[in-house]
């Protein structure tokens, strides 16, 4: 999908009062994964800076890849490679 219908669809999606009143959600706070290839950082970074900048919603970014070597931190960028190597994700086929 076009990176742009793909922010497109996100800002409709948590803009719906289904969204907003939690419903359908088990009364959880309501949130939204939006994960995108790295080469649209930036479209990404500026069009959630435009939209949160113009609407009126308690809107929380979090940065997973940030959270995840913040976590590794005490073993260091080659330690989570290794990590990554020796229990990383196993594909199955």
């Amino acid at each position: 999908m076009e990176i742009q219908k793909k922010l497109d669809r996100f800002f409709e999606e948590i803009q719906k009062d289904e969204f907003l009143q939690m419903r359908g959600l088990g009364n959880e706070v309501p949130y939204f994964i939006f994960d995108y290839e790295p080469e649209h950082e930036l479209i990404v970074r500026q069009s959630i800076r435009y939209f949160t900048n113009r609407i009126h919603l308690n809107i929380k970014v979090l940065n997973l890849l940030k959270m995840v070597i913040e976590l590794f931190d005490d073993i260091g960028l080659e330690g989570l490679k290794q990590f990554e190597e020796e229990q990383g994700t196993r594909v199955r086929q």
